[in-house]
C-alpha cells in the first residue's frame, strides 16, 4: 500500500499486535490457566494463536485496558 494513512494505520496494528504479544508471553498464566505445563512449551506458538483469535474489537479493547491509563473521575 502507498497511502500514507494506511502505512500509518497498518504501523499503529502492528504495535498493538506486537505488544500484545510481549505481554501474554510474560503473562501466560493469565490466560492459559488450565493447560498442563507440557503443552506449554510452545509458547510463542500459544500466544500467537491466542492472538490470531482475537477480533479487531477485542485486540482493541484489549490493548486499551493494559497499556492505556483509565480516565479519573473525581469524587
Amino acid at each position: 500500500y502507498e497511502s500514507d494513512k494506511i502505512i500509518s494505520e497498518f504501523k499503529k496494528a502492528q504495535k498493538i499486535l506486537r505488544d500484545l504479544y510481549a505481554y501474554y508471553l510474560e503473562h501466560m498464566e493469565e490466560v492459559f490457566v488450565d493447560i498442563p505445563k507440557e503443552e506449554k512449551l510452545n509458547k510463542h506458538r500459544m500466544v500467537c494463536d491466542f492472538i490470531a483469535g482475537m477480533t479487531d474489537r477485542f485486540a482493541l479493547m484489549t490493548y486499551e485496558r493494559l497499556f492505556l491509563p483509565q480516565q479519573w473521575t473525581v469524587i
